[in-house]
């Protein structure tokens, strides 16, 4: 993953050559204003695909932590009911 940094006034003078950086790369694009870090611009697949692999990270963690608690294994079906019913939720 590469880290692209653009100043503000970018943004303004230059918004479809960034957001055509954003699409292409799928990474990040940090803002900033006076030389300080002010926004993350990202295209919208990327954030999607970000948000629901921090979703399913934390399903995840949840089973396991479940698991480690000494809770009952459940059937297949039943945990993917549940992993369904938390990535849409």
């Amino acid at each position: 993953m590469m880290v692209y940094i653009k100043p503000s006034t970018r943004l303004r003078t230059d918004y479809n050559q960034i957001a055509e950086l954003a699409r292409r790369t799928g990474d990040a694009i940090y803002i900033t204003k006076n030389g300080e870090k002010d926004l993350v611009v990202m295209c919208a697949r990327a954030f999607e695909l970000r948000d629901l692999v921090l979703k399913l990270s934390n399903v995840v963690l949840e089973s396991e932590n479940t698991r480690l608690n000494g809770a009952a294994a459940c059937a297949l079906e039943e945990f993917e009911a549940s992993l369904k019913q938390k990535s849409h939720g």
